[in-house]
């Protein structure tokens, strides 16, 4: 994956800048159950802007995306179809991200789990849990940015 997004213009945001973004994902099936491994690191003047919603990259999950200007992140996703209930899987993942080159900007780590069931294509639910913590420069160290959630989910 490569990625590369450069103002023509100084609309975004007010000034010119550019920002790449290079990942790498591999996946390992093993009967019922998926294992992947991705990483990306960013660079650049800026943090890449996605003015068009959600962001491409291999790293970005639930709540971060891991892609400001400076930022590695690596991702270790396990995944699982349970093949005694219909349409039944999970799958838990963790990104632990590197510390950005811009001022102020901090190392951020994220742990999804994710369990959902849909056994027919007009019905589907989901359990999200999120916990994304960030560290800071003070001598506390880690904190948690965005409290555990869990998000209910039925279309």
């Amino acid at each position: 994956m490569w990625i590369r997004v450069v103002s023509a213009n100084n609309l975004l945001q007010g000034h010119s800048f550019s920002g790449h973004q290079f990942g790498i994902k591999v996946e390992l099936p093993v009967k019922k159950a998926l294992f992947t491994a991705a990483f990306t690191q960013a660079w650049g003047t800026a943090n890449l802007q996605n003015p068009w919603s959600g962001y491409p990259g291999y790293t970005s999950v639930q709540v971060q995306d891991f892609n400001r200007a400076g930022e590695g992140a690596f991702l270790l996703r396990a995944g699982y179809d349970f093949p005694w209930v219909d349409g039944l899987s999970a799958y838990a993942l963790a990104v632990f991200g590197t510390d950005p080159d811009l001022a102020r900007q901090y190392r951020q780590n994220e742990f999804d789990f994710n369990l959902q069931w849909g056994p027919k294509k007009a019905f589907w639910r989901a359990c999200r849990c999120v916990c994304a913590m960030r560290s800071s420069s003070s001598l506390e160290g880690t904190s948690i940015t965005s409290p555990i959630s869990a998000r209910f989910l039925t279309t």
